[in-house]
């Protein structure tokens, strides 16, 4: 099974449907209903060991939770996270915590709390915000003229400026109608450098040029 395929066959429709989730599981964030802008969810997942670059790690868990909010029109807000360490190196965890809030601080993003546990390597972010459209029900398909296209990304080489210029990026198109997502299955080709993202977008020509711009910045260490 792939991941949908996953997804559709042992979790979808296994709990009760609250009436504020606008849109739930299935897709790479969630928006809830508030009575006023909606609350959008996005979450993102890195095993590592402590061997690891300690901010690049940092750089690719909140990069990857950021853009996956961001490609729902989201505006990042808050950032929960769940940091699981095998061993106790201050100044790994010391490193790690400094590009975080590097990339907070580009995204104009808080970091409101988390927890922390004893075990292999395993860094998740809950990235929280607010988006300003509210679509209802199934979310209706791309306008026509879009086309698809994909960049592999890799956050964790990237400058916090950068990885903040992708999120804007990506709001401001996805705000436009564009369909994106980020998907973090190894694909082929360059998909297959470890840590490595694919951005996929469904977007007009517009779209696609500040989308390639975004990812040339992140690749080249631009601001």
């Amino acid at each position: 099974m792939d991941e949908f395929d996953l997804i559709g066959r042992c979790f979808r429709g296994r709990t009760t449907r609250r009436p504020g989730t606008v849109l739930g599981i299935g897709d790479d964030a969630a928006l809830l209903d508030t009575g006023g802008p909606a609350l959008a969810h996005a979450r993102a997942t890195v095993a590592f060991s402590e061997r690891d670059n300690a901010a690049g790690t940092a750089h690719r868990v909140f990069g990857a939770a950021l853009v996956r909010l961001a490609a729902r029109a989201a505006a990042p807000r808050w950032t929960t996270l769940g940091l699981t360490l095998d061993a106790n190196d201050p100044d790994w965890i010391e490193a790690f915590a400094a590009a975080a809030a590097a990339v907070c601080d580009a995204c104009a993003v808080e970091l409101i709390g988390g927890d922390t546990t004893r075990g292999p390597g395993r860094a998740t972010v809950f990235a929280l915000g607010t988006a300003t459209a509210l679509p209802r029900g199934t979310v209706s398909a791309p306008p026509a003229g879009m086309v698809e296209s994909r960049w592999p990304l890799a956050p964790e080489q990237a400058s916090a400026q950068a990885i903040a210029g992708l999120v804007s990026v990506c709001v401001d198109v996805a705000a436009r109608g564009a369909r994106i997502r980020c998907d973090e299955t190894p694909g082929t080709g360059d998909d297959l450098r470890p840590g490595v993202l694919k951005l996929v977008a469904r977007t007009d020509a517009t779209g696609i040029d500040a989308l390639n711009d975004a990812a040339a910045r992140l690749h080249t260490g631009r601001p």
